[in-house]
């Protein structure tokens, strides 16, 4: 007889222990996340959070060719911004709504070194025809459902790239960091909530220029504007590059 059957037995309690787990599992991480790492509220402007990783990661790596899975104002524009990215000579970027793109297309300009494609499907799909070993930089923002996210973070991780380094935004969430765990190297910036999780699998990056990155983010004046470029620019050099040498 099969112990999960109609009247209940084994299969009954298994989910009852499972669903006794999860509970616990949701306490613990609540009462680290408050208590111990101290993660602040969630910004008024939660979109642009990972704006400065990017920008540090700019100037801290020779990113020639990047690849971004979900476009947005706060990162293909910085990824196009010489100032930021000096040295990037292409972007692939895939898209998964069609309103979004063409948003995005239009502030653009027609620079050149964009090529922004129109995703049909799941993110994680690209990857039939992508490799990841052509970039120095891979940002996952994409979709709007936390599976299908979690589920290209966790193809990308399976592809161990050695070249690329991982920059995933919403990071507080816990499914993005446990589909990370494929990565050698995996860091989370949690000054600014959204949190940004920043992933390797050599030494391309040292993770004691994230930790100080991330320990000086408080640093920011009254009516700060998380999503200004040109402030973060000023701030990266006022508080961050000025301490870590620039590469090459």
């Amino acid at each position: 007889m099969r112990c999960d059957s109609a009247g209940g037995g084994c299969g009954d309690v298994r989910r009852l222990k499972d669903s006794m787990w999860q509970r616990l599992k949701r306490r613990y991480y609540w009462f680290v996340e408050a208590r111990i790492r101290r993660v602040p509220e969630r910004a008024s402007n939660p979109y642009p959070t990972h704006l400065p990783v990017l920008i540090a990661l700019g100037r801290l790596l020779p990113v020639r060719r990047a690849l971004e899975l979900g476009c947005g104002e706060h990162s293909t524009l910085a990824f196009l911004d010489r100032r930021c990215f000096q040295h990037l000579e292409e972007l692939d970027s895939y898209e998964n709504t069609a309103d979004w793109r063409a948003r995005i297309l239009q502030r653009t300009r027609g620079d050149t070194r964009l090529r922004l494609t129109l995703v049909n499907g799941r993110m994680a799909d690209v990857f039939v025809r992508v490799s990841v070993e052509d970039y120095d930089l891979i940002f996952v923002d994409d979709s709007l459902c936390m599976e299908e996210r979690s589920t290209t973070i966790r193809t990308v991780g399976a592809l161990r790239p050695q070249r690329a380094v991982v920059v995933m935004h919403d990071f507080e969430n816990l499914p993005y960091r446990e589909a990370a765990k494929q990565f050698h190297r995996c860091y989370r910036v949690t000054q600014l909530n959204p949190n940004t999780g920043v992933a390797w699998n050599r030494k391309q990056i040292a993770s004691s220029d994230l930790h100080r990155l991330n320990r000086l983010l408080h640093k920011q004046g009254p009516g700060f504007d998380l999503g200004d470029r040109d402030s973060w620019l000023r701030w990266m050099e006022r508080h961050f590059m000025g301490q870590v040498p620039e590469f090459g």
